[in-house]
């Protein structure tokens, strides 16, 4: 820390905003809770930028951290995963919307930008 308490006031601010802005800090791409992870400190990664990272500390703040420490089950399956969300790459893509004449839900994947798959989107 510094002498200058307005120099540590404004570090503070800087270090909040980056744990609130949802924007990888390293590719600087959108984090969502699909494909996205929170380390311990707070800032936010997508998770196959992270995996890149080879030293186990925070890119951002140097904190160390164990990737495997965060691997939890999957919410629809048995497959583990890393993203904030609990859902393995299968589960976490948007899915088809649309009502089928059974009652069910379509489930394909749905196009990008839309609640609908390109059979029920038209």
């Amino acid at each position: 820390m510094f002498v200058d308490d307005k120099l540590n006031k404004l570090l503070n601010e800087i270090e909040n905003e980056t744990k609130t802005i949802n924007k990888c800090l390293i590719s600087r791409l959108d984090v969502t809770n699909k494909n996205g992870i929170t380390l311990s400190c707070g800032h936010q990664y997508r998770i196959e930028y992270l995996k890149k990272n080879r030293i186990n500390e925070c890119p951002y703040c140097g904190r160390i951290y164990h990737l495997h420490l965060y691997e939890k089950k999957c919410k629809e399956c048995d497959k583990m995963t890393l993203t904030d969300s609990e859902l393995c790459s299968k589960h976490s893509k948007d899915r088809c919307s649309f009502i089928l004449i059974n009652k069910k839900q379509c489930g394909n994947s749905a196009k990008n930008n839309s609640i609908f798959c390109y059979r029920h989107g038209k």
